[in-house]
């Protein structure tokens, strides 16, 4: 039995293609995870705030696209996925004070919206 595509999008040359939207890939974890869903053939839309330093990801900037904003913004947030429709959103982004962020209320705002 030939296996079904759930998810994606179909490409021109026929092959589907899944949709992700990350959070924090700026961040060391994160800009792994964008390079690993690019390698895998994903479209990648990537949530950074302004002025993120993004050489993590400098040599995967041009095979991503960008949305710049900031959790604490949950409606722009909110837009930017509707917009954009991913299959999968993976959520990386963190509030790192050092030693503030393990009880840093962004971090259960940002998830809570």
């Amino acid at each position: 039995m030939p296996r079904r595509q759930i998810l994606g999008v179909r490409r021109d040359n026929g092959a589907f293609c899944m949709k992700a939207f990350i959070t924090g890939a700026t961040g060391f974890i994160g800009a792994h995870t964008a390079r690993a869903c690019l390698d895998a053939g994903w479209d990648v839309v990537a949530m950074v705030r302004p002025g993120s330093d993004r050489s993590r990801i400098a040599a995967i900037e041009s095979r991503l696209r960008f949305v710049e904003g900031d959790l604490s913004d949950f409606d722009g947030a909110l837009a930017s996925l509707s917009d954009f429709q991913p299959d999968v959103c993976i959520h990386h982004a963190w509030y790192a004070e050092p030693g503030k962020y393990p009880h840093a209320i962004e971090n259960l705002e940002s998830l809570n919206g």
